[in-house]
C-alpha cells in the first residue's frame, strides 16, 4: 500500500472519539484485539478508551511518518462484517468518520 499522509492530530482525535465513544464504540476488548492484530503495542490500555487508541495510534503514525497504520484500524474497526444486525450504528460510525475514511485507499462504502 502506499504511504497515506499523516493524519492530523484533530483528525485522529476526532476518529478516536468515534471509535472509542463510552456508549456507541467499541469495548475496551475490541480496541485491544484489534491494536494486537494489526502489530501495535497498546501503550496505556488503563486510561479511558479514547485516549488509549489516540496514544497507541499517534505513536505508531510518528513512527511510520503515514497514516497506512490509522487507516488499517479503521478498516478492521468498520469491517461490514462487525456490524452483522446492526447496520444504523455502522452508518452513524461511518458518518461521523466520513471525512476522514476518504484517504482510506480500501474502505468498505
Amino acid at each position: 500500500m502506499p504511504a497515506i499522509s499523516e493524519f492530523k492530530h484533530t483528525e485522529l482525535e476526532s476518529i478516536c472519539g468515534v471509535l472509542a465513544d463510552t456508549r456507541s464504540g467499541l469495548t475496551g476488548t475490541e480496541i485491544g484485539s484489534i491494536l494486537a492484530r494489526l502489530g501495535i503495542p497498546d501503550l496505556m490500555p488503563t486510561i479511558t478508551k479514547r485516549q488509549r487508541l489516540f496514544e497507541a495510534l499517534a505513536k505508531r503514525q510518528a513512527q511510520t511518518y503515514s497514516g497506512n497504520t490509522v487507516c488499517a484500524f479503521i478498516q478492521e474497526a468498520m469491517n461490514p462484517v462487525r456490524y452483522t444486525g446492526n447496520r444504523v450504528l455502522f452508518d452513524s460510525r461511518r458518518g461521523c468518520c466520513r471525512h476522514q475514511i476518504k484517504r482510506c485507499p480500501i474502505f468498505y462504502a
